[in-house]
Order: structure tokens, then sequence, then C-alpha cells
């Protein structure tokens, strides 16, 4: 199985549900002895902006931090925040999810090694998260990993979830992480994970606001999902010009997702040099579709490593929930009419599905 570069990091979403009138949260943060702390909240209708209320600010020393907070700074038995930590020189930082508790003190141990695992102590609900939330980040990681077995993955993430929503129904926390993973998801393979969720979203709305927008966000995806069948995109070459599915003539076409960055996508650019020389004139046409965040980074590329085919640069975010794009490459066989025909595959399996098409 080929290398793979994920598109987007898991978004650790984070919050903190604060309950009556004080809440206090002790943090020890061993790689960073001394630098910058906030606590912030979010509401649904915020998530897709940056304005967030501050509930906390401060620095801290010593790898030390504490946070004592009371009824004056909340207006509802709960609030959805995130917990941001960062060193003086902003180089490194943190940001987690933490759950406050009327009348208690939660404890929070950041390790040294950024691949360690964090330790939410000091309630029966911090232990029960400890458990949920380390499960989620271990299987992100391993997501993230070569010959990664995707179902497996998804299957401890759906027992993790469940166990957490049984106990804890009426937490926002568990739908916030599950906005954020479902986002990055491939809606065209079915994992238990998915199958949960669309469990889940049967029922009626509830009180739970979070709950509600996740399946909101779950049905526009999945509704996003049937107008995948067919390439879409805007995009621009390195000139400025804009160019969409349109403008794309051949009697296959493959589009190739990308970025500069990605080692195992250059690594892939010989074989499909190989292919385009083998198929071109037979009416085989690619088109890469750059999603590299900084434009001088791909037309640096570019101008070192010229490609042969239309060379594109894309709105990543788009092209990811639209095509259901976890890692890159990426890339979709079509037909002259736009129909996507197959996706993602690569090395021996595209050369034999490509040597199907043009033997017909």
């Amino acid at each position: 199985m080929m290398k793979r570069c994920i598109i987007s990091m898991f978004a650790a979403v984070v919050l903190c549900s604060c309950v009556g009138n004080k809440a206090k949260l002790i943090v020890k943060v061993e790689a960073i002895k001394e630098g910058n702390v906030e606590l912030r909240y979010i509401t649904p209708h915020e998530q897709e902006g940056e304005a967030m209320n501050i509930l906390y600010k401060s620095t801290f020393k010593d790898g030390k931090i504490e946070i004592e907070l009371d009824s004056l700074q909340f207006n509802k038995g709960r609030k959805d925040c995130m917990l941001f930590i960062s060193d003086n020189e902003h180089i490194k930082g943190a940001s987690l999810p933490v759950v406050l508790e009327k009348g208690r003190t939660v404890k929070l141990d950041i390790p040294v090694n950024s691949s360690g695992q964090v330790t939410y102590s000091g309630t029966k609900h911090a232990e029960v998260f400890n458990q949920f939330w380390n499960t989620i980040q271990t299987e992100s990681v391993n997501m993230s990993q070569r010959n990664a077995n995707l179902n497996s993955s998804y299957a401890n993430m759906e027992k993790a979830f469940r166990e957490y929503i049984k106990e804890y129904p009426d937490a926002e926390i568990s739908y916030i992480l599950l906005t954020y993973v479902v986002q990055s998801m491939r809606q065209d393979t079915e994992n238990a994970l998915l199958a949960y969720c669309n469990e889940l979203c049967l029922e009626s709305k509830s009180d739970n606001k979070w709950r509600n927008t996740f399946c909101e966000i779950l049905q526009g995806l999945q509704l996003a999902k049937i107008t995948a069948t067919k390439i879409v995109f805007t995009a621009q070459d390195k000139d400025g010009n804009i160019y969409s599915e349109r403008d794309i003539k051949g009697k296959y076409i493959l589009i190739d997702f990308w970025a500069s960055w990605c080692k195992p996508c250059k690594e892939e650019m010989p074989h499909l040099k190989e292919l385009y020389t083998q198929y071109k004139d037979k009416g085989l046409e690619i088109v890469s579709i750059s999603m590299d965040s900084k434009r001088h980074e791909w037309l640096s590329y570019l101008t070192n490593n010229p490609m042969p085919w239309l060379s594109l640069m894309g709105e990543a975010q788009t092209l990811s929930e639209r095509y259901g794009i976890e890692y890159i490459p990426f890339n979709l066989l079509c037909d002259e009419q736009g129909n996507v025909l197959q996706k993602n595959i690569h090395g021996a399996e595209l050369d034999n599905a490509i040597k199907v098409l043009f033997d017909k």
C-alpha cells in the first residue's frame, strides 16, 4: 500500500463543561516552562468563525497553570471551551479539551513528548474522559500512518464514542468531536463510526444544540456525496487563469490531487508521466490540482518540476469535503462527461483501470 499524506490534521475541538459556583483546573505542562494560557468557549453558530469568548487569559511559569472559575463567568450551566497553551515565542503549543465540574478540581498533565498521551484526573468524569479522549487521539494518529487500517480505527472510535455518549448523553463535547471527525471522513465508504453517526441522527432534535448542529452537518455531507459522482471544480493556473471542469477535454480524465509538501505525491509523479506518455494520444487527459495553502511553494515546485499536463491550484477545504479526501495523493478517474468512474486508485490498480477503459 502506498504512502499517504494527511490533508488536514485531526482538529482537537475542545470543550469544557463548566457548572456551578466554582470549578478549578490544574495543568502541568512539562514541555513549556513559561508562556501564555487562554480558556475560551464557542457555541454552535460560532464554529465557522474565529470569534470566541475568552473566559480566562494569563501567563504562567514553572510549567504550572491554575485556573479557578466561578458562576459570574458563566450565564448557563455549561460552556463549550478550549484551552490554549503556548510558549512566549509561540513555537510550542497545545489546544486540549477540558471538562470542568461544579466544586471539583480537574488535573491535566501534558507530557514532554508531543506523541505522548495527556492525562486527565481528579474526578470520576475526568478519568472516563481521559480514556475516551486518548482513544480518539490514538486512532487519529494511527489513521495517518502508512498501511493504516482505517476500518479498525473507525471501529475503535465508534466504541469510544458510543460508550461515552451512553454514560454522558447530555455532554456536548462528544458531538463537537464527532463533527470534526466526520468532516474529514469519506462519505462514500461505509464504516462503523459513520453507521453510528447515522443512528444518532435518526432521533428527533434535542435540547443539545451541538447534537443538532452535528446532525445538520452530517446531512449536508451526505447530500454532497450525491454530487460527488461528477467532477466539479474551479481552480487557477500559474498565470491566474480560471479553469473549471467544463474546460477539460478528453476521452478519459484523471484528476490528481497533490501538494508540493507531500513526498508520496511527488514520488508518484514519474509514474503518472509514464501513463500520460502511453495514453495521451488515445485520449487520456491528466489535470493536477494542488492542495497547497501557499501559492509561492506550489509555483516554486512547478518551476523546477514542470508537468506535461494542466496544473492548477484549488480550494483544498472545499475539494476535500466534496470528494471525501482524507489524504493525498488522491485521484478521480472520469469519463468525458465528467462522471467519476473510480476514486483513489494508484500503482498497478490505476494502470489496469486505464488499460481496461482504452481496450474497450
